[in-house]
């Protein structure tokens, strides 16, 4: 019969893809990425089946890894809500799998409370079906996710959890990396950068035993981002130096972003004010700007922004800052958000214009007040309160520059 024929081309298409995916050594080559709206394809028609949904829901988690770093986390998000509603109540294994998978992309995107109802979805179901294997995982993510949200204390419960599950459950290289890697940004997101440097190095030995490249990438970012954090600023070039070399020939373009980024912050601390430029605009890339990024987007204007105002270039400086306050907005990035406005304030007062510097410079102030816990947003506060003699008018006569901008890293799992 014609509809027989029509769901074997269905399931042999499905069949195809899945053999790809699975014959990758890192799950994100450029010929996977070229091919992405035929492999959307094959799972759009797959899930629309009864005979094939379950077949094309597995394609779907097969491609975890390439979602997670395509930037495209919406367009991925709307298979998986399909995927969920065909799942129903019939395969609670798969549902917890399609939840995680689902609630990460809603991370990624920045929709965190979307991300936080999911999770506890995955949980709740997971605990009712007696999936006790798949629970660490799902405190993996609620983990990561509490971190996102800088409630540090809640991440590393979380991750304590996850840690213990996995070592009970003999969890794979990539899930054990995964959670030391997460200890060790909740440890820097706290400030104990010597401690963050250990939990990193395993994370990066895990990760090694893997043909995950991009993980392995990330985690010699994150592991320099806390060298840089003890002092250790020649060891942490030499680490973004192998991060780039891993990547140098990859199709993996929000991980070269991160790396400019991070190492942006080390030539911008040092001083390196125009190698520091080129490598936030080198960061600023066409595939950044056409991803679903916007916290990467938002950290590369303001990042340029604090170039522009110490190198005196305050209109550009200004412009840059806006746009970033903007892109934080959509990011729903608080405490970025307030350290641009912070900045903004500065360069507000060196052009003249006080009367908007002191309602910007109040606005940081307060924000950053109410987050006591958070070390990054101390360090800003307490650098924010030295502005006071750039706020007075002659201050913006004699264009003094104020304290060097602190900036942002883009440690990440």
């Amino acid at each position: 019969m014609a509809a027989d024929r029509f769901v074997d081309r269905i399931l042999a298409n499905i069949t195809y893809w899945r053999s790809k995916v699975e014959l990758q050594t890192d799950p994100s080559p450029v010929g996977l990425r070229a091919e992405r709206e035929n492999i959307r394809r094959a799972i759009v028609y797959g899930l629309a089946q009864p005979e094939t949904w379950n077949q094309a829901a597995e394609l779907l988690l097969a491609l975890d890894y390439f979602i997670e770093q395509s930037g495209e986390w919406a367009s991925w998000q709307a298979q998986l809500q399909v995927a969920l509603e065909q799942c129903g109540d019939r395969r609670p294994a798969l549902k917890v799998r399609l939840l995680n998978l689902s609630g990460r992309c809603y991370r990624r995107g920045r929709d965190l409370q979307a991300a936080l109802n999911t999770h506890r979805q995955e949980e709740a179901l997971a605990l009712q079906h007696g999936l006790d294997a798949h629970l660490p995982q799902t405190q993996l993510s609620f983990g990561t996710l509490y971190w996102r949200e800088r409630d540090y204390e809640q991440a590393q419960k979380y991750a304590e959890e996850a840690l213990n599950g996995f070592l009970e459950g003999g969890a794979g290289e990539r899930q054990m990396g995964g959670v030391y890697a997460l200890l060790g940004l909740v440890a820097y997101g706290r400030g104990r950068y010597q401690e963050s440097i250990p939990c990193h190095e395993k994370a990066l030995g895990h990760f090694r035993k893997t043909p995950l490249i991009r993980l392995q990438a990330r985690s010699l970012i994150n592991l320099a981002l806390a060298q840089e954090g003890t002092g250790e600023t020649d060891a942490a070039a030499r680490t973004y130096l192998e991060a780039r070399r891993l990547l140098e020939n990859t199709c993996f373009e929000l991980e070269k972003t991160r790396l400019e980024l991070s190492y942006g912050t080390l030539l911008f601390n040092t001083n390196r004010l125009a190698e520091a430029e080129e490598a936030y605009l080198r960061a600023r890339s066409p595939a950044l700007n056409q991803s679903d990024n916007l916290y990467f987007q938002a950290l590369a204007a303001n990042n340029l922004g604090n170039v522009y105002l110490q190198q005196g270039r305050l209109g550009e400086a200004e412009l840059i800052l806006r746009q970033s306050l903007v892109l934080w907005d959509r990011a729903h990035a608080h405490v970025q958000r307030l350290n641009s406005v912070g900045t903004l304030a500065r360069v507000l007062a060196q052009q003249g214009q006080l009367a908007e510097a002191v309602l910007y410079h109040k606005e940081a102030i307060e924000g950053l007040e109410a987050m006591p816990d958070d070390a990054w947003a101390r360090q800003l506060l307490e650098d924010f309160r030295t502005d006071s003699d750039l706020l007075s008018a002659e201050a913006a006569k004699q264009g003094q520059a104020g304290k060097r901008p602190v900036q942002e890293t883009p440690a990440a799992l």
